[in-house]
C-alpha cells in the first residue's frame, strides 16, 4: 500500500511499471521506451516527465521479482534451480527525433551480474554491446558476446530496451562453449522472468467511467477492466453467461452486499442486442438500473470486477479505489483486499484513505493476515526528490515510525473543534460587567 501527500510521487511509480509494461506488450520492437498509448498510459515527450525537465539527465529504473525454479531450470533442465531473486536495471536518455534510448541494462540473479547492454550515444542507428557472465562458478567476469553489427541482431535479437543473447550467439558459428553457452540459456530464463512479471499488469485509473444505462451485448473477452474500469460491464455479462466465468459475477454480487451497497447484481438483457446492469436496492428492495444508483457504485464495481478476475500470475495496480466512498465502505473495501490477498493475488495500492488503513492494522492484530504479508509504504519529498519508505508493521498492527502529522487532521480538528466550543460557552456565559 502506498501512501503520501498529494504529488509525492506514488502515481509515478505505478507509471514506471506500466511504462514498462506497455513497451514490452508493443509490435514495435526498435522503440527502447515507449511512453505513449492511446486509452493506456500517455505520459508526453521525455522532456514532459524527466525530473526538472532535464534533457540531458537519464532516467533510471530498476525491477525485482523472484523467478521460479522451472523458470531458471529452462537454461538446463536437468539442473537443480532454487527459486532467486532477478533484478533488472535499465538507464535511458533522450534521443533524436523526441525518442528514448537505452544506455543500458544489467540483470542481476541474487546479486550477481549475469548479463549487460552497454549503448553509447553516437550519432545514427543506435549501436549495442552484449555481455553475459559464464555459468561457471569461479567465473565472474562478463564476456562479450556479440554487438549490433551481428547479423542475428539485425534480423532477431532486438526486443526494446533488451538484446536477446540466444539469437547473438547461435550466430557466432564455429564458437562452441558449454559455460558461454549455459550462460546465454540463464540469462534469456532471467529476463523472460521479468518480462513475463511486468506484461502480467493490470491497472485501474482513479476515475473510473460512469456508468451507462445500455450496454451492447456481446463482443470478445476482455483481458481486464480497461483503465478506466469501462469494460467490467463486459465481464459482467460474460460472466453471467458462462458457468465456467461464474466466479466474477458471485464475486461482485457478495462484495456488494458486504459493502451495503446492493442487496443483488443482474444483468438483465434489453431486446437483442443490448443489456442493463441491475442492482437491488438495500433500502427499498427495488431493482435500479445501475445508472440511477449513487456514483460511488460505479466507481467501486470496476475494482471489484479487476480484483476477481485477476489470476494469482498477476499483479493488480489500483489507483484511489476508496475514491467516492463513504467511511464505512472504505473500511470495508480493507477487508476485501486482504481476502484478494490471500487467493494470491498481489496488490499495489495507491490510497489516500485513512479507514482502509486502520481496518488493516485491525485485521493484522485479529490474525485475519500477517503483518509480513502487508507491505506499507510512505513516499515523502525532500530537496533530493522523492523517497519511498517502508514502514514496519508489528504483528499486533502497530505502525512503527510514521510520519509526524500525517493523517493527524481528525485528532487535530477535533482538538480545534474542542477549543472553539468552550471559547463560544465562554462568551456565551461571560458575565457583561467583566
Amino acid at each position: 500500500m502506498l501512501f503520501g501527500a498529494n504529488s509525492a510521487g506514488k502515481t509515478t511509480l505505478m507509471q514506471a511499471l506500466l511504462m514498462l509494461s506497455q513497451t514490452l506488450a508493443s509490435r514495435d520492437r526498435e522503440s527502447a521506451l515507449i511512453a505513449n498509448v492511446p486509452e493506456q498510459l500517455e505520459l508526453g515527450s521525455y522532456r514532459d516527465f524527466i525530473r526538472g525537465h532535464d534533457t540531458k539527465a537519464t532516467l533510471g529504473m530498476q525491477v525485482e521479482c523472484l523467478a521460479s525454479s522451472e523458470e531458471l531450470r529452462m537454461f538446463r533442465p536437468d539442473a537443480d534451480q532454487p527459486p532467486q531473486r532477478v533484478r533488472l536495471a535499465a538507464s535511458f536518455r533522450q534521443a533524436a527525433r523526441n525518442r528514448i534510448a537505452v544506455n543500458s541494462v544489467d540483470l542481476l540473479l541474487s546479486g550477481r551480474t549475469i548479463y549487460r547492454l552497454t549503448s553509447p550515444a553516437r550519432p545514427g542507428r543506435p549501436s549495442f554491446k552484449v555481455s553475459v557472465a559464464k555459468a561457471a562458478p569461479d567465473h565472474d567476469e562478463l564476456v562479450q558476446i556479440g554487438t549490433s553489427t551481428s547479423p542475428a541482431f539485425r534480423v532477431l535479437a532486438r526486443r526494446n530496451f533488451y538484446v536477446d543473447p540466444m539469437a547473438i550467439y547461435y550466430d557466432r558459428s564455429g564458437k562452441a562453449d558449454k559455460d558461454l553457452r549455459e550462460a546465454v540459456f540463464l540469462a534469456e530464463a532471467a529476463f523472460s522472468s521479468i518480462e513475463r512479471n511486468l506484461l502480467n499488469i493490470r491497472h485501474l485509473a482513479p476515475l473510473r467511467e460512469p456508468a451507462r444505462r445500455f450496454y451492447l451485448a456481446g463482443g470478445e473477452t476482455p483481458s481486464d477492466v480497461g483503465a478506466q474500469g469501462e469494460l467490467a460491464p463486459q465481464l459482467l455479462y460474460l460472466s453471467s453467461e458462462s458457468k465456467q466465468r461464474g466466479e466474477v459475477m458471485e464475486s461482485a454480487r457478495k462484495w456488494l452486499r458486504r459493502l451495503g451497497l446492493a442487496v443483488d447484481l443482474n444483468v438483465v438483457r434489453v431486446g437483442k442486442a443490448h443489456y442493463e446492469l441491475q442492482l437491488m436496492d438495500p433500502a427499498t428492495g427495488f431493482p435500479v438500473n445501475l445508472a440511477d444508483v449513487g456514483f460511488g457504485v460505479s466507481q467501486i464495481l470496476p475494482v471489484v470486477v479487476l480484483g476477481f478476475f485477476s489470476s494469482a500470475r498477476q499483479t493488480v495496480l489500483f489507483e484511489q479505489p476508496e475514491i467516492h466512498l463513504h467511511p464505512r465502505v472504505q473500511a470495508e473495501l480493507a477487508d476485501m483486499f486482504i481476502d484478494l490477498a490471500l487467493r494470491n493475488r498481489r496488490l499495489i495500492v495507491e490510497t489516500h484513505s485513512e479507514h482502509l488503513l486502520t481496518r488493516l492494522q485491525r485485521r493484522i492484530a485479529q490474525g485475519q493476515i500477517a503483518a509480513d504479508e502487508v507491505g506499507i509504504y510512505f513516499v515523502e519529498v525532500d530537496e533530493g526528490g522523492s523517497r519511498l519508505r517502508r514502514i514496519e508493521v508489528t504483528p499486533t498492527g502497530e505502525l512503527l515510525d510514521w510520519p509526524a502529522g500525517f493523517f493527524a487532521e481528525g485528532l487535530t480538528e477535533a482538538f480545534e473543534y474542542a477549543k472553539a466550543a468552550r471559547e463560544a460557552a465562554d462568551a456565551e456565559f461571560a458575565d457583561p460587567r467583566d
